[in-house]
């Protein structure tokens, strides 16, 4: 996986929700289903802390970006209570070689161990995941990855799991 690079037209109408550093959003309320997580809602703080982010967007928020931004997807997750999963992304824009180390060879590796990962490869995902860490010591998601790969790995998930991380509270 590589940085995206993502360029939208404007949309129409919009509210604002909260991203997971407290600053507000603006994203298109005619997208989203009604059953679907936004970023107002806690999904994106409680996500943000578990993966050790900053900025956290969802799937919907970046379908009504209008800007080029930098993003790498985190995680598919699944909101206690719901069916569909969510794909969320880290904003990177305000990231430099200085707070993120080697980001475009981290970026890159991190994206092929969540391939791998949900290709259920869970060994060759977490050598993936730990040699983003060798790039960026500090890559918290990368640190997830490799503890969750080490437990797929001495107890795999059942054959129908489809990759997507159900998170028990919101």
């Amino acid at each position: 996986m590589k940085l995206e690079n993502v360029v939208k037209p404007p949309r129409m109408p919009t509210k604002t929700n909260v991203r997971a550093n407290g600053d507000s959003e603006r994203r298109s309320a005619a997208n989203a289903p009604a059953s679907t997580p936004i970023a107002s809602e806690p999904i994106i703080l409680t996500a943000a802390v578990a993966h050790g982010t900053g900025v956290l967007i969802s799937e919907y928020t970046k379908q009504d970006l209008t800007t080029k931004t930098l993003l790498r997807e985190i995680d598919l997750l699944r909101v206690k209570g719901k069916h569909e999963p969510v794909a969320i992304y880290e904003a990177m824009d305000h990231l430099s070689e200085a707070t993120f180390p080697n980001i475009s060879q981290a970026v890159e590796r991190y994206g092929d161990g969540i391939r791998l990962y949900r290709e259920r490869a869970f060994k060759d995902a977490r050598a993936r995941f730990l040699a983003t860490l060798a790039l960026n010591p500090a890559d918290r998601p990368s640190r997830l990855y490799v503890e969750r790969c080490e437990h797929f790995i001495e107890t795999p998930p059942p054959s129908d799991w489809d990759g997507v991380w159900t998170m028990t509270s919101k």
